[in-house]
């Protein structure tokens, strides 16, 4: 009878902690849902921060460049092509890097290892679904 009653107060107890383990988790995932929010909010606010301050970059240059070359045409080339030189360069830098994280070397193996395993299998003429 002793023995039972222990059982009894050990799964209680492991239960119980079950319990606290899984509301100490929920309210883990509440704090975390309350944290969520603001960082989207102040990263959506540096990006327009960061938006704006490119864009007054971009006029103050053109405004220089208008200043000194007296054409509005040639001012807004300049900075459409200083702007399309900008995105070129990141555009092969992420080339760059998507190429250095396409693992040549692991696909190389998983081909090779493919193939062989593919050579091996026996070759057959007959296409027929029928059963022999």
């Amino acid at each position: 009878m002793k023995l039972l009653e222990e059982l009894d107060g050990y799964i209680s107890s492991q239960f119980s902690s079950l319990r606290t383990l899984f509301s100490l988790i929920k309210l883990e995932a509440k704090l975390a849902g309350l944290t969520v929010f603001p960082l989207v909010i102040n990263l959506f606010m540096l990006f327009v921060i960061l938006i704006s301050f490119w864009f007054s970059l971009m006029s103050l240059m053109a405004y220089l460049i208008f200043i000194y070359a007296q054409s509005f045409w040639i001012a807004l080339g300049a900075v459409t092509l200083l702007n399309l030189i900008i995105l070129l360069g990141l555009l092969r830098y992420l080339a760059f890097n998507l190429k250095s994280m396409s693992f040549e070397r692991t696909r190389y193996y998983f081909n090779s290892q493919e193939s062989n395993e593919h050579e091996k299998l026996e070759k057959t003429t007959d296409c027929s679904n029928t059963p022999s």
